[in-house]
């Protein structure tokens, strides 16, 4: 008998010793950064049911392999899945600037991730984290916070090789940009506009970091605000050797899976026949392309930098091709073939 009580007693160690290292893991376990707010926000990690209604931090989350930690989504990427493909198994919360939040209830998350705008936080996080629901609000479109957020989500959902090897592979087509662009003297002068006619991009703004990457002078840096309005007087007095049309698929359809040239054709036909501006210089030599949204922005960003740097310098990128650069990236971290319309011409 005393046998069997030594063997049950050893057991019983046993099995307390495997919960106190179970226990030990799970608080090691506890992810705790501050968000795009400054907030503090702690998860314990793996987060294995994530409300995702940033369209950004889903690409991000999906690259690195974490596809099945997404229980819900916004209706912006159910409708625009982009590089991702279709995600009809997720709940679909509604869009990213006022989502429900009984549907997000209903998913019964361990995290939800949002944009930084939008909403205000007494309409959002005062709703959810009373509830025990952590809200982590990130850019994730912005390239001087990139490196910082995809560590975060890799940390979330315990895939931080995968995570870093993602950025790696993001800065090597940055650093090769920026050592080819970094000591050409003059700058390609440009205009950036924005979605918004006329609207274009100032410092303070993401935007005009990716044209300093790219080697490029904004002729708008300077301006008191970040999104300041131009005129065609204005621009024709300041001349830009080259002019990029940021275009939203939200006015002219783009970006992944989209194929009707003849409407890129005519949304570029349209900016350029603007009063006054066949008196540019970037319009009078053909220097005026349309950039998709899906590449000046988010985790792809690098190649709307890359395509830029070209437009530019093109006798200093003749060994590199955006469009092949763009088709293995896709292939490498989506699984996907490079379909659809991101650049015009």
């Amino acid at each position: 008998m005393s046998r069997y009580l030594f063997i049950t007693i050893l057991t019983l160690c046993g099995m307390l010793n495997s919960l106190s290292a179970w226990s030990a893991d799970q608080a090691a376990a506890t992810v705790r950064f501050r968000d795009a707010f400054g907030n503090p926000v702690q998860v314990a990690a793996p987060a294995r049911r994530i409300v995702v209604i940033n369209g950004d931090a889903v690409e991000i989350l999906c690259a690195i392999g974490a596809r099945d930690n997404i229980v819900g989504i916004s209706s912006h990427t159910a409708k625009n899945p982009g590089p991702v493909g279709k995600m009809s198994d997720k709940t679909v919360v509604g869009p990213s600037t006022g989502p429900s939040i009984e549907k997000i209830i209903e998913c019964r998350p361990d995290l939800v991730i949002a944009y930084e705008m939008w909403m205000s936080q007494k309409a959002f996080e005062a709703k959810l984290i009373p509830l025990g629901i952590p809200v982590a609000r990130l850019f994730c479109y912005r390239i001087d916070h990139l490196d910082e957020e995809i560590r975060i989500l890799g940390r979330l959902v315990g895939r931080q090789d995968q995570a870093e090897a993602y950025i790696a592979y993001k800065n090597r087509i940055i650093d090769t940009v920026k050592q080819k662009t970094g000591n050409l003297k003059p700058k390609i002068r440009v205009y950036n506009e924005s979605y918004a006619p006329y609207k274009t991009v100032s410092d303070g703004c993401g935007a005009d970091l990716l044209l300093d990457i790219a080697g490029l002078d904004n002729i708008a840096a300077g301006q008191s605000i970040p999104w300041p309005e131009a005129t065609s007087e204005w621009l024709v007095e300041q001349n830009p050797d080259l002019i990029i049309k940021v275009a939203s698929a939200t006015f002219i359809k783009n970006g992944y899976g989209v194929d009707d040239v003849q409407a890129m054709d005519a949304f570029r036909n349209a900016l350029i026949t603007r009063p006054a501006w066949n008196r540019i210089k970037a319009v009078k030599s053909g220097r005026v392309h349309i950039l998709a949204s899906e590449l000046w922005v988010g985790p792809r960003a690098p190649i709307g930098i890359l395509y830029m740097a070209k437009w530019a310098y093109p006798e200093h990128f003749a060994d590199m091709d955006p469009e092949a650069i763009h088709r293995q990236w896709l292939k490498k971290w989506h699984g996907r073939e490079l379909k659809g319309i991101y650049v015009y011409p």
